[in-house]
């Protein structure tokens, strides 16, 4: 199982697609609640953490001490704004944190408004993943991109650079909140620019797991998950079935979300802290605020869930 962590919901960046900051949320858990919070996802047997922010580096030293308090592998996204990243990487790194998951959806050479947050958080992710792979080499790193209509030339190239360094590379679609019930993205109106709108823009994407060599592992994933159902993808039509990632999705606050990009309804009423007593009323909470949705594109669930149905016995996603 995978469980979806968000440790803050603080972050110094301004992003047009992020609206996580606007929704409700009661006082974040201290970092000894948290170390109760992960001891409780440990002992549901989940297999891996995927600990998102908005900006976890805020946590400083606590950061590493929460996360390696029990053993299961994690993948920590952060945006490595040289304020936050630079005082404290090596200090953290040190300590035990041996991962870095960075956004980045640009090349630094295109990266011309070096103060619009997009671009900025790319650069910053360049140079964080770079400091790191010098000074940290153990420490493994990731490189998210976020697809869409402005970057999607660049995709091939990306990847082929990160690969040629051992990056592992997670590409996620952006979509909008198409029912109101997303608590992460923004609606279409504010998104429409960024938007996939071209037939010459989907075969584009699937031409990438073409043009770059790949293992045949590797290959299939490309081509079963991303091209084959791009127009699903892309029109939020693919769907959870209510099993979004296995485990539990925990806010903040500690209480408990449908998955990474939906809130739900029902869910939120428990928390991390009323399992395993109520496993089954969470899941039936999922279940139901997911039968809600109208379907998403988040990556996560989406490799979750497929080699879950491919039968896999070990589902590790952000490994090599």
């Amino acid at each position: 199982m995978i469980s979806v962590i968000f440790l803050t919901r603080r972050c110094p960046r301004n992003c047009d697609y992020c609206n996580i900051r606007n929704s409700p949320l009661k006082r974040e858990l201290t970092a000894k609640e948290w170390l109760k919070a992960f001891a409780i996802i440990k002992s549901l047997g989940v297999e891996f953490n995927l600990i998102l922010g908005n900006e976890p580096w805020l946590l400083g030293r606590n950061l590493p001490i929460i996360v390696n308090s029990v053993d299961i592998p994690y993948a920590v996204y952060t945006t490595c704004m040289p304020e936050l990243f630079d005082p404290l990487y090596n200090e953290l790194f040190t300590m035990g944190l041996n991962n870095l998951s960075c956004g980045i959806d640009f090349p630094p050479v295109v990266c011309k408004n070096k103060n619009e947050p997009t671009y900025k958080k790319s650069l910053d992710g360049f140079r964080g993943i770079k400091a790191t792979l010098r000074d940290f080499p153990e420490v493994d790193c990731h490189a998210t991109i976020t697809v869409h209509k402005e970057n999607i030339e660049y995709v091939p190239s990306m990847i082929r650079q990160f690969s040629m360094f051992g990056i592992t590379i997670h590409l996620n679609f952006i979509h909008w909140n198409k029912d109101g019930g997303y608590d992460f993205f923004s609606d279409e109106n504010e998104l429409r620019d960024l938007l996939f709108r071209t037939k010459s823009d989907l075969r584009m994407v699937e031409n990438i797991f073409e043009t770059i060599p790949v293992l045949p592992d590797s290959k299939i994933f490309g081509i079963e998950m991303f091209s084959e159902p791009m127009e699903k993808l892309i029109n939020m039509k693919w769907h959870c079935g209510g099993d979004p990632s296995g485990g539990p999705t925990v806010d903040a606050d500690g209480s408990l979300r449908c998955c990474g990009y939906r809130r739900g309804k029902r869910t939120p009423k428990l928390s991390i802290f009323d399992l395993p007593e109520k496993w089954v009323d969470w899941k039936l909470n999922v279940f139901e605020d997911a039968m809600d949705c109208p379907g998403c594109a988040w990556a996560c669930s989406w490799v979750y869930n497929y080699w879950k149905h491919k039968g896999s016995e070990n589902i590790k996603p952000f490994t090599q």
